[in-house]
Order: C-alpha cells, then sequence, then structure tokens
C-alpha cells in the first residue's frame, strides 16, 4: 500500500513549483506590488496551521499602544472561514460590527481583543489596506497571516516558527505544510520561535534559519491568564483554574492543533472527563453544540471549558444546561520585545 507522501507528493511537487514561479514573479519585478501611504508590517509563517500569529498581531499592538495612545493601528485580515466575501469593516474605534460568521473566528478574536483598534478582512490584503487607509488613516497597518500574499509591499515581515511540529510538516502542501520553499525567510525582517519545546530543537531550528537568514530570532510562548464565562453570562458565576482543577470538565477544541488546549489543560491539573475535537475554524451550529452538550451531560460534566478563539462563534442565544467557560490566553515574550518594539517604531516615528 503507498503512504500518504507517495499518493500527495506529485500535488506538492506542482503546489512547490508553482509557489517558488510566483515568488520568482515577484522577486524579479514581473509582478509588482502595491505601495501603502503608511508602514506595513505582516505577521505570518512558512507553514499553515496554528504557530501563534494571531495572539503575536495581538500583542504587538497592545504593546505598542503603551507608547503611542492614538490607535497607532488598523489590522487587516484575511477573515478564513468566513460567511461572507470582498471587503468588511470588522470593528471601529467604538465598536464591533461583525460578528464571527461574517468576519471570522480570527479576525473577531482580534477585534475583541483589542477594543478602539479597527479590524479590516479581505481576501485580497491590498484592497484591505486601501479601506483601512482611507476610513481609519492608521499610522501604520498590521497584516494577520500575510507572508506569501505579495501583493502589497511591507515594510516589516515578521514570520513565525514553531519548534515543536513534526519534521513532515515541511514538506510542501498537501503532503506536508509548507506555504512556500524556506528561501523565503530571506524576505523575513524578524523571525519568532514558540517557546514550547526543549531548548535542543529551538537550538536546531536557529540553526535551520541561520542557513537562510541573519535576522533576530525572538522567543515567546502562549500562556494562561484566566477562565471567562461564554455566551450569555447573567447568573453564570465566575470561576478560577484552580477551582476547575476540583470539577468535572468536559472540553471542546476547533483550533489548528488541539493536541496544544489539551497539553495546557494537563499542565493546569485540568482533566477532562470528556474530550471533543472539532476542525480548525469550525461552525459552531446547533448541531455540533448540541452534540457536545450530550457529551458533556452523559459525562456527568460540570463545566465546558473551550479555548478563546471558538467563544467568540459560540451563538450568544444557544441555551446551555451546563455552564460554559474558556481559557483565556495572551502571548508572553521570552526574549527580543524590546528589539520589536525599536524596529516597529522606527517606521512609525
Amino acid at each position: 500500500m503507498r503512504n500518504g507522501w507517495d499518493i500527495l507528493a506529485p500535488l506538492s511537487l506542482v503546489y512547490g513549483a508553482a509557489t517558488s514561479l510566483r515568488n520568482l514573479a515577484y522577486d524579479s519585478g514581473m509582478r509588482k506590488a502595491e505601495t501603502s501611504s503608511v508602514p506595513i508590517i505582516s505577521v505570518g509563517n512558512l507553514t499553515a496551521g496554528g504557530t501563534g500569529k494571531t495572539p503575536v498581531t495581538i500583542s504587538l499592538v497592545t504593546e505598542l499602544g503603551k507608547i503611542y495612545k492614538d490607535g497607532v493601528f488598523t489590522v487587516v485580515s484575511r477573515g478564513y472561514g468566513r460567511a461572507s466575501r470582498g471587503v468588511k469593516i470588522v470593528s471601529n474605534r467604538n465598536e464591533i460590527l461583525l460578528d464571527a460568521r461574517l468576519a471570522g473566528d480570527e479576525p473577531t478574536l482580534i477585534a475583541t481583543s483589542l477594543p478602539g483598534t479597527p479590524v479590516v478582512v479581505s481576501e485580497k490584503r491590498s484592497e484591505g489596506i486601501r479601506l483601512a487607509n482611507r476610513f481609519f488613516q492608521p499610522r501604520a497597518i498590521v497584516l494577520d497571516d500575510a507572508f506569501q500574499h505579495r501583493s502589497a509591499i511591507r515594510d516589516l515581515d515578521i514570520v513565525l516558527l514553531d519548534p515543536s511540529i513534526p519534521s513532515w510538516h515541511w514538506r510542501w502542501l498537501p503532503a506536508g505544510r509548507l506555504r512556500e520553499s524556506p528561501k523565503g525567510l530571506k524576505r523575513a525582517d524578524l523571525v519568532i520561535l514558540r517557546d514550547n519545546t526543549d531548548k535542543a530543537r529551538i537550538q536546531a531550528l536557529t540553526q535551520w534559519i541561520r542557513k537562510y537568514s541573519d535576522v533576530p530570532v525572538l522567543r515567546g510562548q502562549l500562556s494562561p491568564v484566566d477562565i471567562a464565562p461564554v455566551g450569555r453570562t447573567e447568573n453564570k458565576p465566575g470561576i478560577t483554574i484552580s477551582a476547575m482543577r476540583t470539577m468535572r470538565i468536559a472540553a471542546a477544541s476547533g483550533i489548528a492543533y488541539p493536541q496544544r488546549f489539551y497539553h495546557t489543560l494537563q499542565q493546569l491539573g485540568i482533566n477532562p472527563v470528556h474530550s471533543t475535537v472539532w476542525k480548525d475554524h469550525a461552525d459552531l451550529n446547533d448541531k455540533l453544540l448540541h452534540s457536545l452538550l450530550k457529551q458533556a451531560t452523559s459525562s456527568s460534566a460540570e463545566a465546558i471549558l473551550i479555548t478563546e478563539k471558538d467563544a467568540v462563534k459560540w451563538p450568544a442565544m444557544f441555551q446551555s444546561s451546563i455552564p460554559v467557560y474558556s481559557l483565556r490566553m495572551k502571548w508572553v515574550w521570552t526574549n527580543g520585545l524590546d528589539i520589536l518594539q525599536t524596529t516597529v517604531k522606527s517606521l512609525i516615528d
């Protein structure tokens, strides 16, 4: 029997060739990228899936917001998985205008995490940039997940890499998760490593990066903050992480690497009596939620715990007989925050 690589290898080779030709067209000037009247900062990666782009985007805007008090940024994202098309304003400086169904889960999470920062979604980042400049006049625009979207010229390209991913992820899509050749790191201005694995793997990946680029390598990781109620919160009691350790919990996760969520729960001493895995960007429809509720009830769960990314999609009017909470996380810098701040400030000031 042929293994998955044998079957998908031809498609991966075609994908890799097409991506390389596209990059060559931009590198040679055959394809032109649009410029912007304000600096453009891209947060992206080489591989498909959760390396932490959205939390880093939120952290970047938050940390720079401590220095600039004038709503300096607008965030532009693709809005993957949304039930809308074209350029849409998710939030302005005063309110959130679209729900997660129309905006996408990640842009909604950004909007709820960054009140006062406009968020725009657009499949074509250049169109989103034009709208952001026209409506919000930011001093800089941050592109969430845009390293491969070269239709817009960037002033700062930030690339996230995860030392913990298995080796097969470095194969071209669809056999692996590689979006483009590692040679693309030559375009990067900063590289950020997820600091969630052993030092040997971090050192090995750092040495691998040096084959392609000598840019600064920063490090950080996602860290638990607290537990927040989800959905209709009236009469719903607050709860602490320590209190949840003693409860019967049903957990559910719809992110790129759900095992990370469950590993975090294990580290916190929370051991679910039932675990559900949804696909990344899953639509939390009634069928899916009733199935979760049924499983939680049959497991005698006292509460349901989900990710922040899933929480923004939870229907406000869904009636759950079991309290629902989300584990809130934030990006914590191990090193290099000062480098990031200095680099971004040099663009804005």
